[in-house]
């Protein structure tokens, strides 16, 4: 959150928002998403089953893509280091980035979403 107050202080307002965006608002989107649709499989819900059934397919396309934010920034720190010009260091926020990419894909891998449809023909 830190760096995109940076962006907004230094007027680059479109930077921040793609910042914010995909470090923040992603993440925990793909967290919410997936602990819904785990809960609304072991309750054996139908209500919204196809839309889960969508936001599945969307975190599991968006959570290989962000890996590229991990990238750019060791890319970033690694190669903007400039003595006393520029210096450019990643925190504890990237750790936990990782951390959170990192663990929604394997739980979208592990999650098989065959089971939120069988769940209902269980119901019924």
């Amino acid at each position: 959150m830190s760096g995109v107050l940076e962006l907004i202080h230094n007027d680059l307002l479109p930077l921040a928002i793609i910042v914010f965006t995909a470090s923040i608002v992603l993440p925990l989107v793909k967290l919410f998403g997936l602990t819904w649709m785990l809960l609304a499989t072991r309750l054996k819900s139908s209500r919204f089953l196809v839309g889960r059934t969508r936001l599945y397919r969307t975190i599991d396309t968006i959570g290989r893509w962000s890996n590229i934010d991990i990238f750019s920034v060791a890319v970033l720190v690694a190669v903007l280091q400039f003595g006393s010009l520029t210096a450019v260091h990643a925190g504890a926020g990237l750790v936990a980035f990782a951390a959170v990419v990192i663990i929604t894909m394997f739980a979208t891998m592990v999650f098989d979403s065959r089971l939120m449809w069988d769940a209902i023909a269980e119901r019924e």
